[in-house]
């Protein structure tokens, strides 16, 4: 999602900016509150979407970025748990390590300069949760 919404953002701002050049327009500033006018160019217009698809793009790689740094974090316990080994299978690390790099990608196409450092404690404590419901499941009381 986070893709095809910075996609967007960019495509609205191609097309506003095309319309612009073909009516000999000066270039229009992006508004949050365009919806609130009574009238609206078409760059108006498309530069307001283009913003809601950035914000909206900004949300949810900030999310999946700190969704990737929990995931690392119960990743890093687990080794520490099981005596240092890694054990996820390459297949999923190089998995993740593709998708971290496309929130990156996505962070950058809406020049997003900074992702959050660590994982919110709500998120990595229910990620944690979901790792020791596995282990009960599985008949594992302690890991």
């Amino acid at each position: 999602m986070a893709e095809q919404a910075a996609h967007y953002y960019e495509l609205f701002n191609q097309a506003a900016a095309l319309i612009e050049e073909y009516e000999g327009l000066k270039p229009t500033k992006p508004s949050r509150n365009w919806r609130k006018k009574d009238v609206v160019t078409a760059p108006e217009f498309l530069r307001g979407l283009a913003l809601e698809r950035k914000d909206e793009t900004v949300a949810v790689v900030e999310q999946l970025w700190e969704e990737s740094l929990a995931l690392e974090a119960v990743l890093v316990e687990l080794a520490e748990d099981f005596s240092g080994e890694d054990i996820v299978l390459p297949e999923f690390r190089e998995r993740h390590a593709e998708t971290r790099a496309r929130i990156q990608a996505a962070a950058r196409q809406v020049a997003l300069r900074h992702l959050p450092d660590a994982p919110d404690d709500e998120l990595l404590r229910s990620y944690k949760d979901v790792v020791a419901e596995s282990f009960r499941h599985l008949g594992y009381s302690e890991v």
